[in-house]
Formats: structure tokens, C-alpha cells, sequence
């Protein structure tokens, strides 16, 4: 069978506006002072670096890793998963856009979403390795979505 290469985005990139960061600063700021007023300078420390981090990567654009489906795997840029790690697979419409929802197996592991073009040659190809699902996106990936985060 003959393999599959498509060229996606390393993350997925959400842009903020001004008024998101203005928001995000005044609740920032006003955690770090209660937290520096209850004398707990860890967590004002923690704050401070969660912001450094959020707008460094504002930044940063995603490049274009490969995404390969082929009898051993799926590969995503250098990090492979064998079949037997993932369980599921979906293809799911999330703000618009079509995603490549996999499920990896095992109890706490987060579901890896890809922005993909052509989601019907994706799916036929892991129809042939994994069972395919209907993906029901949970709250906390929903807030994060909303969050912009």
C-alpha cells in the first residue's frame, strides 16, 4: 500500500488582538499583586513567566512539518507513533476548518489535532489501521479554544 505525505502546520497558530493582551495583563497583573500581597512570591514568579511565555509565542509562526500514514505508523515531523499507541482516529470540523483528530491509547494522553486539506484520502488511509470515531471536543479544549490559548 503506498504511503501517505502531507505537508502541515507545526502547531496551530492563534492570533491575539490588543484587547486580548490588555485583558490577559490586567488579570496577570492583578493575580501577581495578590499573590505578592499573601507573600507567595513562587506563584508571582510563575505568573510573570506564564505571560513571558504567551507573548514570546505569539510570535513565533508554525513551520510545515510532514505528516506521513504508512504501514509502520503516523509521523509527524520526527516523532512516530505506532498503531498500537493510538487508539482512534477522527475527522472532525472544528471553527471552520478540518481537523485530523488522533487518539493516542492509554488513560491521561491528550488528542493530537492536525489542520489537514484533504481529509477524505487521510481517512481512507487510516480506515485501513484504525477505527474511525466521532469526536466530541471536551470543555476544557472548547475554553481553551476560546481563550485563544
Amino acid at each position: 500500500m503506498s504511503d501517505l505525505e502531507l505537508l502541515v502546520p507545526e502547531f496551530e497558530y492563534r492570533p491575539k488582538g490588543i484587547v486580548w493582551h490588555i485583558v490577559f495583563g490586567i488579570l496577570a497583573t492583578s493575580a501577581a499583586a495578590l499573590a505578592w500581597f499573601f507573600g507567595d512570591r513562587t506563584f508571582t514568579t510563575l505568573i510573570a513567566v506564564i505571560w513571558m511565555i504567551l507573548i514570546m509565542r505569539q510570535f513565533k509562526k508554525p513551520a510545515l512539518v510532514t505528516l506521513r500514514i504508512d504501514d509502520k505508523g503516523l509521523s509527524i515531523g520526527t516523532k512516530t507513533w505506532e498503531y498500537k499507541e493510538l487508539k482512534n482516529f477522527s475527522i472532525a470540523e472544528i471553527e471552520t476548518k478540518k481537523r485530523l483528530v488522533i487518539t493516542p491509547s492509554g488513560r491521561f494522553q491528550v488528542a493530537i489535532k492536525i489542520p489537514i486539506s484533504d481529509p477524505s484520502s487521510v481517512a481512507a488511509k487510516l480506515n485501513h489501521y484504525l477505527s474511525q470515531v466521532e469526536y466530541e471536543e471536551s470543555l476544557l479544549e472548547s475554553l481553551a479554544r476560546m481563550l485563544r490559548i
